[in-house]
This record gives structure tokens, sequence and C-alpha cells, in this order.
């Protein structure tokens, strides 16, 4: 069968929906503390929760009920989030406590509005009422006026505003997209220490997205963004050690980065690190331990780790051999999107790998991995036709 696990990958949208929501940036505090025009208590417990909200949801949860508890109105917008982001994993005993918070945003809105619309603003509030209508937190979803929020807060500096804003022109949320307008964006955030913000405007040289592509530039600002303990941007760098990429070609130095990564349950660092110890690359060979790693990353929901379990236990490496175990993790991958896990899906079900032999499904897969950009596939597809006949 032709199967194999998948090169190492950084995520391509590594600014993604974080470019709301995370911040790992001590720096990224001093400038909140700058510009807000009254104290907030639960603040400090709000930050700390911001640092998990991608990595570790029970402590992220801890966090945000702590500040929302101290009377922080954003506390309880962003547990209302944090419920949302993973509504199918929350616990049953949560459920009805998200119904409650999401209620008491709501009672609070008008607060926030006008602390808001107050002729001194505080730029928090402008921000938090931006973030409920951008995602119908309280209220009603309005991008247009989202946007126009996040632009009167950012217009003052508000760094978590002017990242937010940028990210509204990266995807044409609530605006015409403008590469340009988001690079620019990204950059004043960036330049306050916004660690995220440092990271999506490192992501806008490595692509050239509203900049002319620089991978030293890239990398200056992964740098910061990671030494700041941003995982995001420790797996970036990760990637651009491994690859080369705008700086000399270190496996051990791509290791280090993406183990810290990994560490703060980053999907993709924690896929790149199993590939590391797959392949030996900047340690010893590990295939048990690569396998850990994959699961890690798998359990968060990372195609390209599911792909390679399947690849594991197809080939018991690291693990005991099983078929049907490969077959069942292909199928997941394969469902999550995966060109790779696609077309491996495929070959099981031409070759008898953990499913009985199905053509119907067999064609079915090797043609959704191509349209996916497998660029294998149709070629496969047309020899496996053949082989059927």
């Amino acid at each position: 069968a032709t199967t194999a696990a998948a090169a190492m990958e950084v995520a391509s949208n590594v600014a993604g929906d974080l470019g709301h929501e995370q911040s790992a940036s001590r720096r990224a505090k001093a400038s909140m503390s700058g510009v807000m025009t009254a104290p907030h208590p639960g603040l400090e417990e709000f930050e700390t929760g911001l640092q998990y909200w991608n990595s570790n949801f029970l402590k992220a949860l801890r966090h945000f009920r702590a500040a929302a508890t101290a009377g922080f109105v954003g506390g309880k917008v962003y547990l209302c989030r944090l419920f949302a982001q993973h509504a199918l994993t929350v616990p049953p005993e949560e459920r009805e406590d998200a119904v409650m918070w999401s209620l008491r945003v709501a009672e609070e809105f008008p607060q926030m509005l006008a602390a808001a619309q107050d002729p001194e603003p505080d730029l928090l509030m402008q921000f938090l009422v931006g973030l409920c209508k951008h995602y119908a937190i309280g209220t009603t979803k309005n991008l247009a006026e989202a946007v126009a929020w996040y632009r009167r807060a950012a217009t003052r500096g508000f760094a978590w505003a002017q990242n937010s804003l940028g990210f509204c022109y990266f995807q044409g949320i609530g605006v015409e997209r403008d590469a340009a307008q988001a690079a620019a964006l990204y950059r004043l955030a960036a330049e306050q220490g916004f660690a995220i913000a440092q990271c999506n405007f490192a992501l806008c040289w490595e692509n050239g997205t509203g900049v002319d592509r620089d991978a030293q530039q890239a990398v200056h600002w992964y740098q910061l963004s990671a030494d700041q303990g941003f995982a995001g941007a420790q797996n970036a760098l990760g990637f651009c050690y491994d690859n080369g990429i705008g700086v000399q070609q270190s496996a051990i130095t791509a290791v280090y980065w993406y183990r810290l990564a990994a560490e703060q349950n980053e999907p993709f660092g924690a896929d790149n690190l199993g590939l590391c110890y797959y392949k030996g690359s900047g340690l010893p060979q590990d295939t048990v331990q690569a396998l850990y790693w994959y699961r890690r990353a798998a359990a968060q929901g990372q195609p390209n780790a599911l792909n390679n379990i399947a690849y594991a236990y197809e080939n018991g490496t690291g693990v005991k051999q099983d078929a049907q175990e490969a077959a069942r993790f292909y199928r997941k991958a394969a469902a999550a999107g995966h060109a790779l896990g696609q077309r491996n899906m495929a070959v099981c079900y031409t070759y008898r790998i953990g499913v009985p032999r199905d053509r119907r499904q067999s064609c079915y897969w090797f043609h959704k991995a191509a349209k996916n950009g497998d660029s294998e596939a149709a070629a496969l597809l047309a020899q496996g036709l053949r082989e059927w006949s």
C-alpha cells in the first residue's frame, strides 16, 4: 500500500481565530493597563486564562471563572466564548453554567456599551463590545458594528483591538479583505509587544501578505512572540529552523521550539515533535515517543496527527500492528479534510487494509484527495481503476 507519514508542517493559518483570543505576553498586559481608564478587578486572572485559551480548556475555564466571579466582565465574555468554542466537549455539569454566564453578559451589555460610549471611553469595553457583536455574546451579531468598535479602540492605540481589526481585514470579516491594512494593524499591535500580533505579523512576512515576503523578518517577529511564550509562534519558529527558512537549518533548535509549543498542547507543535521522534531528527529516534506526541495532537483534532497515528498502526511503529485501527484513524483524518488521509483511506479500500475491498469507496476517497490538492491521488485512482477491471 502506498501510505506514508506526512511531512512536517506549520499551521498555514497560525494567526487564525486565535488572533482575537490568545495572549501569552507580559508586555501585552502592560500595554492594556496604559490605555484603560479604570482598574478592572480580576484582570490578572483573565489574562492568565488567555494563556490557556487554545491549550487547556479546564485551566482556561478556572481562570476565566475566577475573573468573572471577581466581577470582571471580560471574564464573563470569554467564558461564553470558551463554552461556545468547546461546545461539543463541555462537561454536562458545566452546561447550565454556560447559560448562566451568557445571561449575565446580556444583563451587563448596556453598561458595557455605556462605558464604551463615554467621552473618555474605556478601551477594553470598546474592544469587548466589538467582540460581543462579532460572536453574538449577550447581544445580536453584527459584523459591521464589531469592526466599528474594534476600530474605535484601535485608533486610540489598544493593541488587542488593533490585532482583532487586523484579523478582520485579513479574513474579510465585516470589511473588504485588505492584506496591506491587516499587516499595518498587526504591526501597530506587534510594536507594543502584543505576542499574538507579533506572530500574525510574522506570518505576513513569511507569506508575503500585505508586505514583501521576507523570511528573516518573519523569523524576527516569530522570535519575539515565541520568547514571550506564545505556542503558535514557538511551533512556527521551530518550523523555520527545521527547514532553514530565514535562519540556518538546525534540527536540534527546531526540536527545542517544537517541544516548548507541544508542552503547551499546541497541536501542530505536538505533531511536529512526534515527527522528529519518528525520523530521529534533532534527537534519538523513538517511535513510542512519536506516537505519544501524535496522540497529544490528535486529541485536539489535528488531522496530520490522526494520519500519522494510522500510519503507526498500519506499520507497527511504536505500537502493535493493527490494520483495523489504522483504517479507523485514516478515516478520522480523511473526514477532517486531510488530503493524505483521504488518499490513504482510498488505499485501505483498494488493498483491504482493515476494511473490506470496496471499489466505490476507494474511488470516492481518491477523488476527494485529488480535489484537495493531492497530486498523487489522481494517478493512484487511474491505477486502481485498472486493477479493479
